[in-house]
């Protein structure tokens, strides 16, 4: 006896579909924003205080305090000074990304806030479009939601959380399959149906066309890791169906990711300064294998797993890696649920009875091979850097979402597979779906590392900084300009002894002044911060003619440096000034109450 299905024949009622879907895709969002403060501590310290406050997540919340206070992030008076910071130099192109947090910061404009909330909302993005797609490729509701909610709580995301925010926003990933498995299928075979009907067949295909543009707009990796995606899979379609038209199709939609990156991209393509940056921050062809994908990485337990037995395997496997191999493809892990999903479809090709379950969705097994053969370290990753330019696509162990989204797509057919033959013999069908309740569960808290159960450990030290900010405030009129020392090269200097991007701490505290990190190095903003005086009191002398009124003084600088705690003495009294101190120690303020000239121009 057969059981009876859940939701309504899709044939023949559609707007009682389109009513289940949204039900779906709310209740998926619904609940991944539940499930995110029950097994994780990102509500603990509050919104007010950045989950992350170190490295990447830094120079992110300098991007949005900036948008903020200006508008937009292509250029921030406030640092860089005195000429300003001028991002139009870096190929920032996550537009869509800023759009949204200008949204979050007309509620609230503080940084740590608009971060963290875009943090917390990008789980139900991808829970929600995870789930429209499963649907889409024909699991069952009960199915969708579980794989939309486990996809969003990927170990991937967590793993990047706010230091990498523009990758923690995957919600365009899962339109990637949804738009091959409609071209193989013959709805998104563009070119077919213009053959076919003409050009008004085109309307109906508006909607791919929109995803292909959200594709575009979610920053280069989401756009052209699906171009080379697609773009090979209908490729290999093309062979095995004898349509051309599927090829055409699926470039077709390659072609509108890429035209729509290259228009976020005009304000870089267009500043002439992005040549000088390119020779020091834009990668270099040869960091392609480094940072390229590790099966074992994928499949190992996450890192820092809550089970301790498994996060000491998984340091041990990290610790007998290469070290020049073992760097951010850590991230890639996919998680028990993943892992499954992930060997069934290696086995597909070679397994009829999973042939049968996948049917059309075996496209997917055949993304995951393109993806493997084209990312893993020793595959043809290195092809990459012939045909994209140079190092514009280092890290490409960045697939393992996409890998992450197919893997748990094919748990999901099984599951309904085994559903299907238990309901045959007289189950329910309410029992199928109820079990995908504590698979969920186990699978969040799985997936999720032990960091996020942990109480916050950067709150100490934003309490200080904010308290370190309004001295800063209060003791300096607007406008003023401050000094960093060390000097940091901006982006991607760090020095011995400090983190990257630490320079832009007091700065996120501070509503009026100005300071001197964050001008784009090779561009000449900074070249004369290299040029200043050696010896103190013609460098304190320097600062002021150039209107600096104050410094701040980074104390972990003074071990193993150039400078030296009596340097930093001198330094005081040449200032004429008393110093405060942060709370953690870590920054001293001292403004600059002299008017002396400089000794020497500035060359």
């Amino acid at each position: 006896m057969s059981g009876k299905r859940l939701y309504p024949p899709m044939e023949n009622d559609r707007m009682a579909l389109r009513r289940t879907f949204l039900y779906l895709i709310v209740l998926s969002c619904v609940v991944s924003l539940l499930l995110l403060p029950a097994i994780t501590n990102v509500y603990q310290a509050g919104l007010d205080k950045p989950i992350e406050y170190q490295h990447d997540a830094l120079a992110m919340l300098a991007q949005y305090k900036g948008l903020i206070e200006t508008g937009w992030v292509t250029h921030n008076p406030n640092v860089g000074a005195p000429a300003g910071q001028n991002l139009r130099s870096l190929p920032f192109v996550d537009d869509l990304d800023y759009v949204l947090e200008k949204l979050i910061a007309a509620t609230d404009p503080n940084p740590a806030i608009v971060l963290n909330v875009l943090f917390i909302l990008s789980f139900p993005l991808a829970a929600g479009t995870a789930t429209f797609v499963a649907l889409r490729l024909g699991l069952r509701p009960a199915t969708s939601a579980a794989i939309g909610i486990l996809f969003a709580f990927a170990p991937y995301h967590f793993l990047r959380c706010e230091r990498h925010i523009f990758l923690s926003i995957y919600y365009s990933v899962p339109f990637t399959f949804l738009l091959l498995y409609d071209i193989r299928s013959g709805r998104a075979d563009i070119v077919a149906r213009i053959r076919e009907r003409g050009w008004g067949a085109l309307a109906p295909s508006f909607g791919y066309v929109a995803l292909a543009i959200l594709c575009g707009i979610n920053g280069i990796y989401y756009c052209l890791i699906p171009t080379v995606l697609i773009a090979g899979t209908t490729f290999v379609s093309a062979l095995d169906t004898r349509k051309l038209s599927v090829f055409l199709s699926g470039l077709t939609f390659s072609v509108i990711m890429v035209a729509t990156l290259g228009l976020c991209s005009v304000p870089f393509l267009t500043n002439p300064a992005r040549h000088a940056v390119a020779n020091t921050v834009i990668r270099k062809p040869t960091e392609v294998e480094k940072y390229g994908l590790t099966i074992a990485q994928m499949i190992l337990p996450t890192p820092a797993h809550r089970i301790a037995a498994l996060s000491k395997l998984r340091d041990k496997f990290d610790r007998s890696m290469l070290p020049e191999i073992t760097n951010e493809n850590g991230m890639a892990a996919l998680g028990a649920a993943g892992t499954i999903g992930f060997i069934l479809l290696l086995a597909a090709p070679f397994v009829r009875s999973l042939q049968i379950v996948f049917r059309k969705r075996m496209i997917l097994s055949l993304v995951v091979y393109i993806a493997l053969l084209w990312c893993t370290i020793g595959g043809l990753s290195a092809t990459s850097t012939v045909f994209l330019p140079a190092g514009l696509l280092r890290s490409l162990n960045r697939v393992s979402i996409f890998i992450s989204f197919c893997s748990l797509c094919a748990l999901g057919m099984v599951a309904d597979q085994l559903a299907t033959m238990w309901e045959k013999r007289g189950a329910r069908p309410l029992l199928a779906a109820l079990a995908w309740i504590p698979i969920v569960v186990l699978g969040a808290y799985d997936q999720s590392p032990a960091s996020f159960a942990a109480p916050n450990p950067y709150v100490r030290r934003y309490l200080s900084d904010e308290q370190f900010g309004q001295v800063i405030d209060a003791s300096l009129p607007p406008g003023a300009m401050i000094y960093n020392i060390p000097y940091v090269p901006y982006p991607e200097g760090a020095i011995t002894g400090l983190g990257d991007y630490d320079e832009f701490r007091p700065y996120l505290h501070t509503h009026h002044v100005r300071y001197s990190y964050g001008a784009i190095r090779e561009t000449g903003a900074d070249d004369w911060q290299r040029r200043l005086p050696v010896d103190v009191s013609g460098f304190v002398a320097a600062l002021s003619k150039l209107g600096f009124r104050a410094i701040v003084l980074d104390t972990r600088y003074l071990v193993g440096s150039a400078w030296t705690l009596p340097q930093a003495r001198a330094l005081i009294q040449a200032c004429h000034a008393s110093p405060t101190v942060s709370s953690d120690a870590n920054f001293v303020f001292i403004p600059i109450n002299t008017l002396v000239e400089a000794p020497a121009r500035l060359r």
